[in-house]
C-alpha cells in the first residue's frame, strides 16, 4: 500500500542527508540511517525551508559531496 501524499515513505532507503543551499549552505540532516529518522520531525524541518538569496549551485553540490566524504569517514 502506498502512503498517504505527503507522508515520508523512506522504505528501501539505507540513509538520508539534506543540504541547503542558495547563496550559502546548510546541512538540514547529516548522513542518517533511515530509520532513525523521526518523520514527523524531518517534514517540519523541510515545511519550514524557504527560499532566499540566490542560487549558487556548485556551492550546493560541493557541501553535498564534503558531507557525504564525511561520512564515509
Amino acid at each position: 500500500a502506498r502512503p498517504p501524499q505527503g507522508s515520508l515513505d523512506l522504505s528501501g532507503i539505507p540513509s538520508l542527508s539534506v543540504t541547503l543551499f542558495n547563496h550559502e549552505s546548510t546541512l538540514l540532516l547529516p548522513p542518517t540511517r533511515a530509520r532513525d529518522i523521526d518523520a514527523d520531525e524531518f517534514a517540519r524541518r523541510v515545511a519550514a525551508v524557504r527560499p532566499c538569496g540566490g542560487t549558487r549551485l556548485c556551492a550546493g553540490l560541493e557541501a553535498g559531496i564534503a558531507t557525504l566524504a564525511g561520512a564515509r569517514g
